[in-house]
């Protein structure tokens, strides 16, 4: 998820590369709304999904298991 960066953040890098594997990337509905930002029109062109109060459920579904969570936490 991606919840705030400008057009020029490296964090847009490791959103592409998201895309590019096919994983699911969520974009918070404030930032996808700021007309100051062209990147995130440009990757929900590609998949990523705008994270609203009407989608929460399936940004829910798509993290892991919180079992998964925990062992990857403990290492």
């Amino acid at each position: 998820m991606i919840a705030e960066a400008d057009d020029t953040s490296g964090v847009l890098s490791h959103g592409w590369e998201t895309l590019r594997l096919g994983r699911m990337l969520f974009i918070m509905e404030s930032v996808a709304n700021d007309p100051k930002l062209r990147w995130p029109h440009e990757m929900s062109a590609y998949g990523a999904e705008v994270l609203s109060d009407r989608n929460i459920e399936e940004f829910m579904d798509a993290l892991p298991p919180a079992e998964l969570l925990d062992d990857a936490l403990a290492l």
